[in-house]
């Protein structure tokens, strides 16, 4: 399988992963116009992460803590976790907050904050 179709195939489990995590959480529609919170961008992504773990998908450490890329003054940051399940990777970045801070520190994982 060429490198192509198998970043093709992620994409596909990866959307099908935020439908599947968004209609659990069943949270009320947004009007148009309305952004969503980092609170809840946050609680969506880790949301995504246990549902990927509990499918089977591993995080592979250490994770890395990085500055968040849309942030106009850099300072905010988020962490990147590398995941992986039998031969598929990918990555899902959390912007960074207490919650997350706290799955990370529980499990007691390494964090690259370079």
């Amino acid at each position: 399988m060429s490198g192509k179709g198998r970043w093709k195939r992620l994409s596909i489990i990866e959307k099908q992963r935020m439908q599947d995590t968004m209609e659990d959480q069943q949270e009320p529609k947004h009007r148009e116009d309305e952004q969503p919170t980092p609170s809840s961008i946050t609680a969506l992504r880790l949301a995504e992460l246990q549902a990927a773990l509990a499918e089977g998908w591993e995080i592979v450490e250490p994770i890395f803590a990085r500055p968040l890329w849309s942030s106009v003054t850099d300072t905010a940051s988020a962490f990147h976790f590398v995941l992986r399940h039998e031969q598929r990777v990918q990555l899902l970045t959390i912007p960074r907050e207490r919650a997350v801070e706290c799955f990370i520190a529980e499990r007691h994982l390494a964090v690259d904050e370079a």
